[in-house]
């Protein structure tokens, strides 16, 4: 018979031990341990609730021994009297101006547009948020003008800056001229407005719509002998504080009886150009005299255009200080003396008179008519150029010129010949309709070849929409 001893389980005998004395589990020791630590945690409950202001009263007390810790009055920005309580204690804690703003000019006029850069600079040892950095000018009359356009919003880091470059400030007619001043400023979190009291003066002036002759036209020869050519030049300077854009440049002269005749003028630098403040732009011209011409006194003047500005169209001025000169015929020849009978056929033939110079046409510097993409309007900026051909042409009435028309690459080979035809035909149409005779033009087109730059910008494909007029 097996036995199963081996799964009877044993009896398991309870013993019980008394507590010890000198491990009770609430001792008097243990006891006052917990009393303490129960008043330090009702006695911290306020403090956790108060704990912003503490660090803030901390941060006063290290900010007094290391003052670079917070921006104080933020290095050249005035908080405008807008302070929160803990700005109150701090002082404007945010960016500062690295320097003043700097603009691309000190005088600017009305219709035109001034640029400029203002740098930020965080220059605490915490990070700020911004919602804006701006680029301001006030007016004399103390009207706020921002520049376009603006930073957006930013985390900016300890020693960080942040630039806001060729910010853009159009100035209206009705913009007042006078000193203005520009300043850099921002936006914090909170909505205030922030602005640096370092500031950069411009000022706005009236346009520039005039020019000053600095030198009488001078004429030479002062004498012409019919028939010859004569030369003429004047010279211009801005003396405005602003640019001058001058559209166009014409000298004239007029005969004994008032009658006006253009001589064919070309400029240094060429018309159209905008002249800096000061600077000068000298206007040449030439023009043949023949026998047809009136005998006598002249008078030579200079004449240039001002480019439209907003509401004032382009306009002519013609100097009021003139320069003379005469035009006369040639001396009549000596008499050839009566041959005697002696004389041989050899001294009669030696006492014939020369024949006068072939008369040569001056040649046409080359010009260039520039298009719009796709179009074949002349653009108002060189019906200049054209009148000058058509001086030009007036004063040679034996001279002929090729009108070629061009265009760039874009778009089929057929089409851009047309264009360039259309082109050409424009440029026809204008000086035709100007009185030059149509047998006098040779009128061409030639598409996209022969480009005078490369097609592969946008700049050079400007260049290439062009018709040439030359001889």
């Amino acid at each position: 018979m097996r036995t199963f001893k081996r799964f009877i389980k044993p009896k398991i005998q309870a013993v019980i031990v008394p507590p010890d004395p000198e491990k009770r589990v609430f001792s008097k020791k243990n006891f006052i341990f917990v009393a303490l630590l129960f008043f330090l945690t009702l006695m911290t409950i306020p403090l956790l609730q108060n704990r912003q202001e503490i660090r803030q009263r901390a941060d006063v007390i290290y900010s007094q021994i290391t003052p670079e810790f917070y921006c104080l009055g933020l290095g050249g920005v005035d908080c405008q009297g807008v302070k929160t309580a803990s700005e109150a204690a701090l002082g404007c804690v945010g960016l500062s101006v690295t320097d003043k703003a700097i603009l691309n000019k000190r005088y600017v006029a009305q219709y035109d547009t001034i640029a400029g850069t203002i740098v930020m600079k965080n220059g605490c040892k915490n990070t700020f948020n911004v919602q804006e950095i701006y680029l301001a000018a006030k007016d004399p009359k103390g009207v706020i003008h921002k520049f376009v356009p603006s930073g957006g919003a930013n985390t900016t880091y300890p020693n960080q800056t942040v630039t806001i470059g060729n910010a853009q400030l159009a100035i209206s007619p009705n913009d007042p001229t006078g000193d203005w001043t520009a300043f850099g400023g921002y936006v914090d979190q909170a909505g205030k407005v922030y602005a640096a009291n370092t500031t950069t003066t411009f000022t706005v002036v009236e346009p520039c719509t005039t020019l000053t002759q600095s030198k009488t036209i001078v004429v030479d020869p002062m004498t012409v002998i019919v028939p010859a050519s004569a030369s003429a030049s004047v010279t211009y300077q801005n003396t405005c504080k602003v640019d001058f854009k001058l559209q166009g440049v014409l000298i004239q002269a007029t005969d004994p009886k008032g009658n006006s005749y253009d001589f064919l003028t070309t400029s240094i630098p060429p018309a159209p150009v905008t002249l800096a403040a000061g600077s000068t732009v000298i206007v040449r011209g030439t023009r043949s005299f023949t026998t047809a011409d009136l005998l006598g006194t002249w008078s030579a003047y200079g004449a240039y255009q001002s480019a439209a500005v907003g509401t004032m169209s382009a306009t002519w001025h013609t100097d009021v200080t003139k320069g003379t000169f005469t035009v006369a015929s040639r001396a009549a020849a000596p008499q050839v003396p009566i041959a005697t009978k002696s004389a041989t056929p050899a001294s009669r033939s030696a006492t014939k008179s020369p024949p006068p110079p072939a008369k040569t046409v001056p040649k046409l510097a080359k010009r260039m008519v520039l298009f719009d993409f796709d179009k074949s309007d002349i653009k108002s900026q060189y019906t200049a150029t054209l009148d000058q051909v058509v001086v030009y042409l007036k004063a040679n009435p034996t001279a002929k010129i090729n009108v070629v028309g061009y265009c760039d690459n874009v778009g089929t080979t057929q089409y851009n010949l047309g264009l360039s035809q259309r082109r050409a035909q424009a440029v026809e149409s204008y000086l035709t309709g100007k009185g030059v005779a149509a047998s006098r033009l040779s009128v061409s087109w030639k598409g996209e070849a022969n480009p005078v730059a490369s097609n592969a910008t946008e700049a050079g494909r400007a260049q290439n929409r062009r018709v040439e007029l030359y001889n």
